[in-house]
């Protein structure tokens, strides 16, 4: 039996500005996806014509974007075949970390090699852009500015130097909940930041960090979910330099020049969903 085992790595956005309303009812965005040291664990098995996962007694097959990755890439390859995938979850969901989103990128690039479908990275892009607006992203990893919907990627090099506490409460904020306190009929205007700029020249400057890398989410849904205004205060109040909502919620996280300051922050919110991840690339 062929076995594929992955890493599905979890992202944080920096910074994250919500622009124009497009015709599909959704914004533009403009955000900087960086992917941290969290991961999901999943293998897979060939069989011989299903397609089943762990989940299926959780999640819903129409919803399951692993089973959606899988269906989309069998039938852009033409392979007849089927695969057991097995998911160790650890991202945490309706988090914004794309843990749903690097399940299904993962599962594109697991079964073009396990399968030998042979292809390219660019029909693997073209494939992620139909099951999610950041799954193209998880198709690599490091900071890559997003914009449109976020799968208008530009990859470029940047050193995340502190300890980033992730602190995860037990609320569920959907992708679409978030764009809908948006209001239906809103629009936005507002200069958009050059994000990379900001991150390569002031990642230093707290300061400027905490004025100009903003998430537009974070008054609309810190309204409904005070419990996440909270969170993002304490961690300001236990040394973060900087702390910020990732994504549409809900969870939020605090960038820290010492691992020390970090672990202490972090028993402060021991009844949470919390990771460390270390500075890098």
């Amino acid at each position: 039996m062929k076995i594929l085992k992955k890493y599905a790595r979890a992202k944080i956005n920096l910074g994250l500005e919500i622009l124009n309303k497009n015709n599909d009812g959704y914004h533009s965005i403009n955000t900087v996806f960086k992917s941290i040291d969290l991961f999901d664990e999943m293998t897979f098995r060939l069989s011989e014509n299903e397609i089943e996962t762990n989940l299926d007694s959780i999640i819903p097959k129409e919803t399951n974007l692993i089973y959606i990755a899988t269906r989309k890439i069998f039938d852009k390859a033409g392979y007849k075949g089927g695969v057991q995938v097995d998911v160790n979850k650890i991202i945490p969901q309706g988090a914004g970390l794309g843990g749903g989103s690097t399940d299904a990128a993962s599962t594109l690039q697991a079964l073009n090699i396990l399968c030998d479908l042979r292809l390219s990275y660019e029909d693997l892009f073209e494939i992620a852009k139909t099951i999610g607006a950041d799954v193209p992203y998880f198709l690599k990893y490091g900071a890559a500015e997003g914009k449109s919907r976020g799968e208008k990627l530009k990859y470029f090099s940047f050193y995340m130097p502190y300890y980033i506490l992730l602190v995860h409460p037990s609320i569920h904020v959907s992708t679409k909940e978030a764009y809908q306190s948006l209001g239906r009929d809103e629009n936005f205007s507002r200069e958009v930041t050059d994000l990379p700029k900001l991150l390569q020249t002031s990642i230093f400057d707290s300061e400027k960090l905490r004025k100009n890398l903003v998430n537009d989410f974070e008054p609309f849904v810190f309204e409904s979910h005070t419990e996440l205004s909270s969170i993002k205060d304490e961690l300001y109040k236990n040394g973060a330099i900087y702390a910020s909502m990732s994504g549409s919620g809900s969870s939020l996280f605090g960038l820290f020049t010492k691992f020390s300051e970090a672990k202490s922050a972090e028993s402060k919110f021991s009844n949470y969903f919390t990771h460390i991840s270390y500075p890098g690339f």
